[in-house]
């Protein structure tokens, strides 16, 4: 009976030598799932796990470059679905800290005495934390982290005789483990290394994608929304900002702040050297804060005012040909991180291409600006060749503007329904002023005259590179929806769509406005008139989109 049990010993220490051999090759195979990070840890702590029997386990590693600590948690059998929330770490504290000081392996026998097992940890694997094994991973004399296992089960016997409290970890489990530190360190370390690689890789493609995006933005809000996007996916932050001197007003001004509407923000401002945007700007420095809280340079009120919270952050000067235009930051690193000089180094050139791209976007909308109004000259001339019809281009315009927006429409297409709007009569140049002021009912040659000026108008810009994708849509403004419309009789949606959009803002204009052979129509029977032809003279949807936006009160009338 003796001898039969003594067999089943041997023959139980044979299969665990055995079982320690197999799981060191294993270890030392984990270094072709190099790739996977969090595979790799997990690999190497349910074999560390089964291998002196123990329940469940974690791994900390230390961050050498920003000395921020992360955690891998494994349960022995069990998925890591059904872990807590993992406990907050800190270096140089408790346990870890104590081992991390002294680099010795440890066997905490009474777990309850250390608040990090007794509660944190025993609520992260959801059972109590009895005793553990706590052993240091080096490499070349510097700690790399600490490997920790928790409650080692009991062996087959003390299971049968019916103990069911933990067995003891032993100095031979910790001498195992110890002596196969080394391996873990290197698969550990080369994982590691796989990833830092992976990450930079990551970290310069989302930089090149943002640089990219940003050059491609020619329009200042768009480009401050790209900003805004991209700025918070390289920097892994969870804000962004961005405020532009006002040389005028000498203030810092917001132009974009994420999670904030666009209005809110253009309201708020700064004094040059106020807050630590204001520092940045007019000492021309950037500045990376590990805690606001701590730096007297912070200012809570913009933080007040958009209900936020910063914790940390890196605000930069914007900078063009050695002059400071404004100031761009990013606040809090997701994760509850902070930010570190890596990150820093990695938001300078974003920040450069973003100031470049902001004072090209601005003077791009200077030139727009100079260009609208020209053609707002243009148009004004072209009114003033009848009495009865000034300021008509313009307020079909704002029409035109109204019925684009209300059909959400794209920021270019917008643009190119107000140039057309401005723009729609300039075929009127070429009909004598006789038939444009005359009084009497319009001759058959009369009409021959007015039902030329479309096409006048289309030839007329035909030879303006900038203006040849809106030849159709000046051409085709008095189509009908029905094709009985000039000057081609385009039916439907044949009929481009910034073409009947025009239609209807002319014909409310057109009702509205005075003639010399009739009064202007009060607004709600011009309503009611185009109700009656839309689906024949006038695009249902487009009516129906103008009607709404009137009754909504978006139709600003001129006195």
């Amino acid at each position: 009976m003796i001898m039969e049990k003594d067999i089943s010993v041997l023959e139980e220490t044979i299969n665990r030598l055995n079982f320690r051999f197999e799981a060191l090759q294993k270890i030392t195979q984990l270094i072709n799932l190099a790739s996977n990070f969090e595979q790799v840890l997990d690999e190497v702590m349910r074999l560390t796990i089964e291998l002196v029997n123990a329940q469940a386990g974690v791994v900390i590693l230390i961050d050498q470059t920003t000395g921020e600590l992360s955690s891998h948690i494994t349960i022995g059998g069990r998925p890591r679905e059904e872990l807590g929330e993992e406990p907050k770490w800190k270096l140089n504290k408790g346990v870890m800290g104590a081992i991390l000081k002294v680099g010795e392996p440890a066997i905490i026998s009474d777990a309850s005495e250390y608040p990090i097992f007794r509660d944190e940890l025993s609520k992260a694997i959801r059972c109590t934390v009895i005793n553990a094994l706590c052993v240091p991973l080096k490499r070349k004399g510097e700690t790399l982290g600490v490997l920790e296992v928790f409650n080692k089960k009991l062996s087959t016997e003390e299971s049968k005789e019916g103990d069911k409290g933990v067995a003891p970890f032993t100095a031979e489990d910790q001498k195992l483990i110890v002596s196969l530190s080394n391996e873990i360190v290197m698969v550990i370390e080369n994982a590691m290394l796989f990833n830092e690689r992976e990450r930079k890789v990551v970290e310069l493609d989302n930089l090149l994608k943002a640089t990219e995006a940003i050059a491609s933005a020619m329009q200042l809000d768009p480009l401050l929304d790209t900003i805004m996007e991209r700025g918070m996916k390289v920097m892994d932050a969870e804000g962004c900002s961005v405020l532009l001197v006002d040389e005028k007003e000498k203030k810092l001004q917001f132009v974009a702040a994420s999670g904030a509407k666009k209005e809110e923000v253009k309201k708020l401002s700064l004094n040059m050297g106020e807050g630590v945007a204001g520092w940045v700007a007019q000492n021309d420095q950037p500045l990376l804060i590990d805690d606001v809280s701590k730096d007297d340079r912070f200012s809570k009120k913009i933080d007040e005012t958009l209900t936020q919270k910063t914790k940390s952050l890196i605000c930069v000067p914007l900078k063009v040909k050695e002059r400071t235009i404004g100031v761009m930051e990013v606040m809090n690193k997701r994760g509850d991180r902070t930010f570190t000089e890596r990150d820093m180094v990695l938001f300078k050139p974003l920040s450069a291409q973003a100031a470049v791209a902001i004072e090209r976007a601005k003077l791009y909308e200077d030139l727009e600006d100079m260009y609208i109004s020209t053609v707002k000259s243009l148009a004004a001339a072209i009114d003033a060749k009848d009495p009865y019809t000034r300021g008509h281009s313009e307020r079909v315009t704002r029409f035109a503007m109204l019925i684009a927006k209300e059909l959400g429409l794209d920021d270019k297409t917008q643009r190119d329904v107000q140039l057309c709007g401005l723009l729609h009569d300039v075929g009127k140049i070429g009909v004598p002023i006789s038939v444009l002021r005359k009084k009497d009912k319009l001759t058959d040659e009369d009409w021959k005259h007015i039902r030329r000026h479309p096409v006048l108008g289309a030839e007329i810009i035909s030879p303006i590179a900038q203006l040849k994708e809106l030849i159709p849509n000046i051409r085709h403004h008095h189509e009908r929806y029905d094709g009985k419309g000039y000057p081609d009789k385009l039916k439907g949606e044949d009929i481009p769509l910034i073409s009947r959009i025009l239609a209807v803002a002319d014909t409310f204009d057109a009702l509205t406005s005075e003639r010399p052979y009739r009064s202007g129509l009060a607004d709600k029977a011009a309503l009611e008139e185009m109700e009656v032809v839309k689906g024949t003279q006038l695009d249902p949807a487009c009516v129906e989109v103008f009607v709404t936006g009137y009754r909504k009160g978006f139709i600003m009338r001129e006195e």
